[in-house]
């Protein structure tokens, strides 16, 4: 039995009778640098789905537009990780056309009336056929979507970036929202060839997101289209020489 303690006496601090040793110096064990940024937070999957998806917190289809555009434009990132957690390709195929139906016009439009100032100046008449054009241009932004996001999953699954276990319709989805935020502001004339350095970059870093991978992996897939054009064409230079 312990001894009851007196009134105005502290009590008794026992030590520990076993401490443990401090860890000993290593003369070998190379510097250890400060971290300079935080750790990226582990992705949650308890995330809402996009806006643009999402019934039941938007309930018109403009609320839901929208919120999805000011998401883009505000949180990028944020939007690459709701991308995965719905399936469907027909919202994003539907978001993108959405912007990119106006904005082919608009591109086309322009197009040509800077084809009729400079063959006024040059006195020539410019053949070109702008029904045409806007056309193949319509129907290349239908299936654009498909086809270059089949061939990026490609690139990127070559560079180890779909580990995670993501499907190519992930990345239609991506491809899908991602031009569907750029074409609002990628037909300006004279802006349109800084924003498309600054999409490409977005585009990229969104990709490595959507799927969980290192963000070179991205870089590496989406210039990977390049390196097999320059490949191709130093080829042809060669059996020509």
């Amino acid at each position: 039995m312990t001894e009851p303690e007196e009134s105005g006496v502290p009590p008794r601090i026992e030590l520990d009778p076993h401490p443990e040793p401090e860890p000993r110096f290593n003369p070998y064990q190379p510097p250890m640098a400060p971290r300079l940024e935080a750790a990226p937070e582990p992705w949650s999957g308890d995330l809402p789905p996009v806006p643009w998806e999402d019934t039941t917190s938007h309930s018109g289809a403009f609320d839901r537009w929208w919120a999805t555009v000011k998401l883009a434009f505000t949180d990028p990132m944020g939007l690459c990780d709701r991308v995965t957690v719905t399936e469907g390709l027909l919202p994003a195929w539907l978001f993108m056309l959405i912007a990119g139906i106006p904005a082919t016009i608009l591109t086309q439009v322009f197009g040509e009336v800077i084809r009729q100032v400079m063959g006024s100046f040059l006195r020539a008449q410019p053949h070109a056929n702008p029904g045409l054009q806007l056309g193949l241009a319509i129907a290349g932004l239908l299936v654009g979507i498909f086809v270059g996001g089949a061939f990026l999953h490609l690139f990127l699954s070559m560079w180890g970036g779909t580990k995670e276990g993501f499907g190519m319709n992930q990345t239609i989805r991506f491809t899908g929202y991602a031009y569907g935020a750029y074409y609002l502001i990628g037909w300006i004339p004279l802006l349109n060839i800084p924003l498309g350095i600054l999409f490409w970059v977005f585009y990229s870093m969104g990709l490595a997101r959507t799927h969980r991978t290192d963000t070179w992996r991205g870089f590496a897939a989406s210039l990977t289209p390049v390196l097999v054009g320059c490949v191709c064409v130093g080829i042809l230079l060669i059996t020509r020489l």
